[in-house]
């Protein structure tokens, strides 16, 4: 998406596959480098956006890309996530649970409490660990809205 801040018009530039977007940057030959937690990665566009666009040399798919969404229904204890959403490292801690993305794995044997996951996991993979360590669906709810005021979680959290 373009904005023309003197006419205040507002244009797509292309759709891709892409979800979760956080970064865009632009090198002196005029390439764009986009950063996407979809793909866990950076993919790079030519200058003009248009036909052979490039991740890592390959061609990719023209998709359009909704806004990743995680809604949780604290009080009837469901979670949907559209697509592929990813978790980036960090540490969230709410009523004795201590939830870790990336870094160092728990020691086999500790507390059942401490959770550790690999960094790049899935909110289903981190929504299982929390339900077995016994998290109740509004602590659920809690952890992730701090996971994406952290900028571990590239998503909209939206709380029912």
């Amino acid at each position: 998406m373009a904005f023309d801040i003197t006419t205040a018009a507002v244009s797509t530039i292309t759709t891709t596959t892409l979800g979760n977007c956080d970064g865009i940057a632009k090198d002196g030959a005029g390439n764009y480098y986009v950063s996407s937690w979809t793909l866990n990665g950076i993919s790079r566009f030519n200058n003009t956006f248009t036909g052979g666009l490039s991740f890592s040399g390959d061609t990719l798919e023209v998709n359009s890309a909704e806004p990743a969404r995680i809604v949780i229904s604290a009080r009837e204890g469901t979670l949907a996530a559209g697509g592929n959403i990813k978790i980036g490292p960090g540490v969230v801690s709410h009523h004795g649970i201590t939830l870790q993305v990336g870094g160092k794995p728990a020691p086999s044997g500790g507390d059942p409490k401490f959770l550790s996951v690999s960094g790049g996991s899935s909110v289903e993979e981190v929504a299982a660990a929390l339900h077995a360590a016994g998290a109740e669906p509004a602590e659920m709810a809690t952890i992730f809205e701090a996971l994406r005021s952290t900028g571990a979680l590239h998503a909209d959290v939206v709380v029912r």
